[in-house]
């Protein structure tokens, strides 16, 4: 039940951030955006398991650089800067997952134009992002 809820609030954001500009700017049939935005929402799930899996190889440098920056008693999977380096990387990965993603649809399902799909794509990176709910402390004590 949750999950479902879930999705469904994850389609309702899709719709809003990634759909309707498709559909008001570019004249984008609404049955098409909105059936498309079915697949578009659980590939989406997948491409945010593809970005926090890339994080992992891209936090590296970054936790590197940080532990330089910044030196710690803790090293490894106990330091801060490994945590937040891993958290960034994901936010990012994840990000550009996402819209990427986004990309393909708009310009290869929808036919949106090439600046507005870019435009619709870099909203869909920052706003749709799951990777933002790791920012929420639900379920931490």
């Amino acid at each position: 039940m949750v999950l479902t809820l879930m999705m469904l609030a994850n389609y309702a954001l899709n719709f809003a951030v990634i759909g309707m500009p498709a559909i008001v700017r570019a004249s984008a049939p609404v049955r098409t955006v909105a059936l498309g935005l079915i697949a578009l929402t659980i590939f989406g799930q997948l491409a945010d398991r593809i970005g926090a899996f890339a994080a992992i190889f891209v936090s590296m440098p970054i936790y590197a650089a940080l532990s330089a920056l910044f030196p710690s008693q803790s090293h490894g999977l106990d330091s801060p800067a490994f945590f937040y380096s891993l958290i960034g990387a994901n936010l990012l990965c994840s990000g550009i997952s996402v819209g990427l993603l986004a990309l393909f649809f708009l310009r290869r399902r929808w036919e949106i134009p090439k600046p507005l799909s870019w435009k619709i794509a870099l909203a869909a990176a920052i706003f749709t992002n799951p990777a933002w709910i790791l920012f929420f402390p639900i379920g931490r004590a």
